[in-house]
């Protein structure tokens, strides 16, 4: 077998090659010209780019937390013509956006000022550089480079092309992404809807933290990296719902002053060590005008959310099921959580779902005035022997359970009470009754049934 050396600067060495019968650098190229002859560069970083993040790590250390902020490259023509980074949005919400415009030379720094205040967002800073010219060549061959290897006619006919064309389009990319590193390192300002920040001595990424800073200035301080996140692992999901199921039923928790259980640690990350945190405080306040907001009217948990995890807050979301549970433990009232449509029972799961898909998800808090607790009093007398046959009551609240009770009832009696369609005697309101026997057949929402269904048919 004849083999060709082939020299790689980068790694100061030689490979050697099975010797092929064409030309792989001629291929790629041929296939360039024919395909990308014009693209985006920055969509090609973008797909490609190491460091789609930039970490501040002053701030990160300082507040106890991780964020993020999501590298985006792209033209001063793209730049100039968008209008939200909700375009941009990542699945994982990042806390910011760092807007890199590559081609410095073709934008004037007061139309990157004008535009930033055009588009009025706070979480989107935005530098200029100049990318190397030769960076589109190395695109053009990655995709060209990538074309091939997805061709299976032209793979098949040179198979012992394809860990080489691997190896060249790892080797541009590695290339293309040094070229993106400089373009960072070179930057010298970045641009904010509140104003500008000089790079200077001390680094992009120190930047970027005094960014965060100015961003997010309510942010409780919660010392545990495992809570602090908005996807929690399962472990640590397991654990909060101990401590929410906890709250829910109004147990001690003198347990979890000490040791070094899942739960003990977020329990006093979470309710302990915040005690004199000021904008903990204003989270709660916040998370009680939502409940009281829910009075007598549907709410949807996503304005809640929505508060709590943008700026100036930019909470996480995992710790977010115990303090709204502790707040909803001090109402008076009755709350009710629905999942679309459907009332589900008040849990340590739910609350999780709640904040999973808050969109989803509505609080009802049903004001309890002398005459609804007559009512609902009168109706406990009537059916309270039949919980005997209710499972899982003490998981229930208060109506939940008094479904249950009537439903029990229901279904204990004759088979011919519950049937009959002709009256037994002259006053007696058959149409009422057939209508009410038809509330008790299926799976009510209990408030629903209570206090808008039976009261109707009666």
């Amino acid at each position: 077998t004849l083999f060709r050396s082939e020299y790689k600067p980068g790694q100061k060495a030689y490979d050697f090659k099975n010797s092929i019968g064409i030309d792989i650098e001629e291929a790629v190229s041929d296939c360039a010209v024919k395909n990308f002859s014009k693209i985006n560069v920055t969509e090609v970083l973008n797909k490609i780019n190491t460091q789609k993040y930039i970490l501040p790590k002053k701030y990160n250390q300082d507040h106890f937390m991780t964020r993020y902020v999501k590298v985006y490259a792209m033209t001063s023509d793209t730049f100039l013509t968008l209008s939200s980074v909700s375009y941009l949005m990542e699945a994982n919400n990042p806390d910011g956006y760092l807007l890199i415009i590559t081609d410095e030379k073709n934008i004037k720094k007061q139309d990157i000022k004008q535009h930033i205040q055009n588009m009025g967002d706070s979480v989107v800073a935005v530098a200029a550089a100049n990318l190397d010219k030769e960076c589109e060549h190395k695109a053009k061959m990655i995709l060209a480079a990538t074309k091939l290897l997805s061709d299976k006619n032209f793979i098949n006919e040179n198979l012992a092309l394809t860990t080489e064309l691997q190896n060249w389009k790892a080797l541009l990319t590695d290339e293309l992404n040094e070229a993106f590193e400089k373009v960072l390192k070179s930057i010298s300002e970045i641009y904010t809807v509140e104003g500008s920040y000089q790079v200077s001595e001390k680094g992009l990424n120190r930047t970027i933290s005094d960014f965060m800073e100015r961003l997010y200035t309510m942010t409780p301080i919660i010392n545990h990296e495992l809570i602090n996140r908005h996807n929690v692992t399962a472990q640590t999901s397991k654990a909060r719902n101990v401590i929410v199921d906890d709250i829910f039923h109004s147990r001690l928790f003198d347990k979890y002053a000490s040791g070094t259980s899942a739960e003990s640690t977020i329990y006093r990350a979470c309710m302990i060590h915040t005690k004199d945190d000021e904008n903990l405080q204003n989270v709660r306040h916040i998370i009680t005008n939502f409940i009281y907001s829910c009075k007598g009217k549907k709410n949807s948990f996503a304005s809640l959310v929505d508060t709590l995890t943008k700026p100036p807050i930019g909470m996480r979301k995992g710790a977010m099921p115990i303090y709204i549970a502790e707040q909803i433990m001090q109402l008076e009232d009755m709350p009710v959580i629905y999942h679309d449509k459907i009332e589900i029972a008040l849990d340590a799961k739910l609350m999780s779902d709640v904040i999973a898909m808050p969109e989803k998800h509505y609080l009802f808090v049903e004001e309890e005035n002398g005459t609804k607790l007559e009512y609902i009093q009168g109706l406990e007398e009537l059916f309270a022997e039949y919980g005997e046959y209710c499972r899982e009551i003490e998981n229930m609240n208060r109506l939940a359970k008094l479904k249950c009770y009537i439903q029990a009832w229901y279904r204990s009696l004759p088979q011919a009470s519950i049937t009959f369609c002709e009256k037994d005697f002259e006053e007696q309101e058959i149409k009422e009754l057939i209508s009410f026997r038809k509330l008790l057949r299926g799976e009510p929402n209990p408030r629903e049934l209570i206090f808008e269904q039976i009261p109707k048919v009666m």
